[in-house]
């Protein structure tokens, strides 16, 4: 019987650190240390039910991968975890990613030039 050692994982920090409620799929990349270059899963928890598990959607180096976020229906803080040995372990502790309502910026509905532009006086 052959052991293999593996490192445990540790993430450091995300970029970005959230995203707006009803975006699927924001690309975070996720910084940190000994990821091999095997499979990573990327385990969101937190806001809505069940956890998602998916697997990094790429492998930058041993300290950098790139993870999909699900989108949510409401703000509030997810857990993201790590998993190097295919879901037996997870980083810890989990790095929070913020879920938040995005700024709405108001429309003008019309435009209404100043009086004293219309008609400059002579």
């Amino acid at each position: 019987m052959v052991f293999e050692y593996q490192a445990p994982a540790s993430v450091f920090a995300l970029r970005p650190s959230g995203a707006a409620v009803g975006v699927d799929g924001v690309l975070v990349t996720v910084s940190g240390a000994a990821f091999p270059s095997a499979r990573v899963l990327c385990r969101f928890a937190g806001v809505q039910g069940d956890p998602h598990v998916g697997n990094a959607v790429a492998h930058l180096s041993e300290s950098a991968v790139v993870c999909a976020a699900p989108g949510a229906l409401a703000p509030g803080v997810m857990s993201l975890d790590l998993s190097v040995n295919g879901g037996t372990d997870w980083t810890a502790p989990s790095v929070p990613f913020l879920l938040f309502h995005a700024p709405v910026c108001p429309q003008p509905s019309t435009l209404h030039p100043l009086p004293s532009t219309l008609h400059p006086k002579p």
